[in-house]
């Protein structure tokens, strides 16, 4: 029987799959933002130009790859 969690309750996630998640660059850029935002969460455009933003110093280049890469991943 599989439950669901309330949001509020934190999940169960194995070493591997926290560690995959963070080993991207990207993907630790992406978990820094969307702590940084409200509670209220961000729409994809905001994270987009976000990630845009940060592509100066090293990460993902432009908005239409980066947004292709958030709809994949």
């Amino acid at each position: 029987m599989v439950t669901s969690k309330s949001p509020s309750e934190p999940s169960s996630l194995s070493l591997d799959v926290v560690l995959g998640v963070v080993a991207s660059e990207d993907r630790r850029l992406i978990l820094r933002y969307l702590r940084s935002t409200p509670d209220s969460g961000t729409t994809v455009d905001e994270l987009v130009e976000y990630l845009a933003n940060r592509a100066n110093q090293g990460g993902i280049h432009d908005r239409e790859h980066i947004t292709i890469i958030l709809h994949h991943r």
